[in-house]
């Protein structure tokens, strides 16, 4: 099956996905896919299951790994086979054969809060955002907000950014100039001036907004600058161009979509997390691929390889 944006039609140039396998792990909240290029495996998560997933494409093998608690984002780390890890009370190093585990940090009050989406820039920090849980995602009196954090090389920690409801859509330009966060709840994305230099962040303007119950979630951004973000809610990835206007819509099988990663030899293949939580009987019929782990062939875009923590 090959998905064209309504943009796409009869234009040779604009980008198009075909639809070339779905992996079956029925992921109850599927997220964070990243490729290894050395490797060249994905690796993602399923934050409800406290799992890792890695898959190796060239034989079709799917392995699974225990975490110690819920495992919300990663990076990759230079020279390592361990993970510097976004886990639901902190960050830590992760090393997934033998499930060791190496605390850096530990949010001070876990009420309600706990980490959520992460990634590493360009200079080798890990940033990750935190959520809140409650059912109205708004922080309570008396209790924590949700921030961003950002972990040096180091292990040095330190805060940025406040009144979070839930983290999402961490990714950077490809010149490293740019950061771009979602706050889910609040249905935008935002774009953040960023010196990458000394990892702080400066003017922040409203990017991309979302329609009411479309919430953005987990982005990436590929070669050309384009923004590829998850739309939870709507059963779609948008690619937006750099100045935020929508450049293609491709509908998906899943309406909960997570978060969207580029992979393979020539960076020309889509890997695509979704989530199976909170739909009904109904919905789970209707929608057999709610949960799975999506691939598409892309044509006309590429990705690029993402940054390494530098420990």
């Amino acid at each position: 099956m090959v998905v064209v944006s309504e943009a796409a039609a009869g234009n040779p140039g604009k980008v198009e996905l075909a639809l070339i396998k779905t992996l079956p792990v029925a992921n109850q909240l599927g997220e964070c896919p990243l490729w290894h290029p050395e490797r060249q495996q994905l690796y993602w998560t399923d934050i409800l299951a406290c799992k890792l997933y890695r898959y190796t494409p060239a034989t079709d093998e799917i392995e699974v790994f225990e975490t110690p608690e819920r495992l919300a984002s990663f990076g990759f780390i230079r020279n390592s086979d361990q993970l510097i890890c976004g886990f639901a009370s902190g960050i830590a190093r992760f090393e997934p054969d033998s499930g060791a585990v190496e605390w850096l940090y530990r949010l001070e009050d876990q009420r309600e809060v706990r980490l959520n989406d992460g990634r590493v820039d360009s200079r080798g920090r890990f940033w990750v955002g935190a959520m809140i849980e409650n059912d109205t995602h708004t922080a309570q009196p008396g209790f924590p907000e949700a921030r961003l954090y950002c972990c040096e090389p180091d292990g040095t920690v330190s805060e940025h950014l406040g009144d979070i409801r839930i983290s999402n859509s961490l990714s950077w330009s490809p010149a490293g100039d740019r950061l771009y966060f979602a706050d889910s709840p609040r249905h935008e994305i935002y774009a953040f001036e960023f010196d990458a230099e000394r990892g702080q962040l400066a003017q922040k303007t409203l990017f991309a907004r979302t329609p009411t119950g479309v919430h953005p979630d987990g982005s990436t951004v590929d070669a050309e600058g384009c923004l590829w973000n998850a739309h939870w809610g709507a059963s779609q990835v948008v690619r937006y161009r750099e100045r935020g206007e929508v450049a293609e819509t491709f509908p998906l099988p899943a309406s909960q979509p997570t978060c969207c990663a580029f992979g393979g030899a020539g960076f020309d293949t889509l890997f695509v997390t979704t989530a199976c939580c909170d739909l009904d009987d109904a919905q789970r019929a209707r929608e057999p691929e709610a949960g799975n782990l999506l691939i598409y062939r892309v044509r006309n875009a590429r990705g690029r390889a993402e940054a390494l923590f530098a420990a």
